[in-house]
């Protein structure tokens, strides 16, 4: 069984007490899953989030080339990371496949079940969100980054054509 202690190291449960975790522990399965295995499935209807205890998931979108679509890796999520968040959100479609890379485990803490909890008790909606929010807001900074350094590669290595 999922322990407290556990759950607490993630940082989407930081500020969580004792018994607001035992709580959130209801809602989480324990799951591992193999090398190439899927865990979501782009556009397969599914509200759960995911807190990848060890290993790495890949992150890939279809994309469309010629007649045929394949599978383009966008991310990499190492331990500790949260996935499955927009279709959380957005109760919606997933937007992307999630593949094990190596053996992994995860926490899959079921959409509807959290959001029952949300409901019952919002101080455990209100931190979880939050959490969820700053993790957010943290990729959207790295991606940031990445493309502003991307942006100026590409600007030196244009400016050395150029000027040679």
């Amino acid at each position: 069984m999922l322990k407290k202690k556990r759950l607490a190291k993630y940082q989407i449960a930081a500020g969580l007490n004792s018994d607001e975790l035992n709580d959130v522990i209801l809602c989480c399965d324990v799951l591992t899953f193999q090398d190439g295995e899927s865990i979501i499935k782009e556009h397969s209807l599914s509200s759960s989030l995911y807190i990848l205890e060890d290993g790495r998931v890949s992150i890939q979108i279809e994309v469309a080339r010629d007649e045929d679509e394949t599978l383009e890796e966008i991310a990499v999520l190492d331990a500790g990371d949260v996935f499955g968040e927009i279709a959380f959100l957005e109760e919606w479609r997933r937007s992307a496949c999630v593949i094990a890379v190596g053996d992994i485990t995860v926490l899959k803490l079921d959409g509807n079940r959290l959001n029952w909890l949300f409901d019952q008790n919002n101080h455990i909606g209100y931190i979880m969100m939050r959490n969820l929010g700053l993790i957010l807001a943290r990729r959207l900074m790295d991606t940031n980054y990445l493309r502003k350094v991307n942006i100026e590669d590409a600007s030196h290595t244009q400016a050395k054509k150029s000027g040679a």
